[in-house]
């Protein structure tokens, strides 16, 4: 009974730590349609590809224009950052958690146009949007 009681204090403390981390990592998203129709206006943007190494080595593909940018080089050259323009980030992660948190770090040093891309590259491929190859070895 004792080992019941602590698996399900475990539990519930996995639950409300997650809540807490996902209530923490809301931030507006941007869908693909959005981006699409943006890029389609020909808005001025940055879109930064978040994706780890090996994410990219799996799906080596990109939406067009992206910049790919690991998320630690992100947090050093967050200053390079346009302020005058949407920046839109991505990653491969559940939720897109890379791709907010990296969006409040950027918030907080003062680019407030900046949102993830709801779903990241695969809501941007289930909607059949162009994809850019990526060179052999970019990772």
């Amino acid at each position: 009974m004792l080992i019941a009681g602590a698996l399900a204090l475990y539990i519930a403390y996995k639950f409300i730590h997650r809540q807490l981390v996902l209530r923490k990592l809301r931030i507006a998203r941007i869908t693909a349609d959005q981006l699409k129709q943006m890029m389609d206006n020909g808005q001025e943007m940055m879109i930064v590809d978040l994706r780890q190494p090996l994410d990219v080595q799996a799906d080596p593909y990109t939406i067009p224009g992206a910049l790919r940018m690991a998320m630690e080089e992100l947090e050093q050259r967050h200053h390079e950052i346009p302020r005058d323009r949407d920046v839109i980030l991505y990653c491969a992660c559940p939720n897109e958690a890379t791709a907010a948190r990296m969006a409040l770090l950027l918030k907080k040093n003062g680019i407030t146009r900046v949102r993830p891309l709801a779903g990241g590259v695969e809501a941007w491929r289930q909607r059949n949007y162009p994809l850019e190859e990526l060179g052999v070895g970019v990772a």
